[in-house]
């Protein structure tokens, strides 16, 4: 288990770059149509649609290579 401590760290680095994404989208999207709640709630749905879609194709594929 000594590569257990590493499981961790990349799940906060890959939450990390996720956040940073969502932040530069939100500012770009901002400077081109204003900052409504409507927007900020948009990007905030598509980012979690996005982690459950990946979430549900990484369950496929790990039920897949135990097989």
């Amino acid at each position: 288990m000594r590569h257990a401590p590493l499981v961790p760290t990349a799940a906060a680095l890959a939450g990390a770059t996720g956040l940073a994404s969502q932040l530069l989208w939100m500012r770009a999207f901002q400077r081109a149509v204003g900052a409504t709640p409507a927007l900020q709630a948009t990007l905030l749905a598509v980012f979690v649609v996005g982690l459950g879609l990946g979430a549900l194709a990484s369950s496929r594929a790990a039920a897949r290579s135990a097989r």
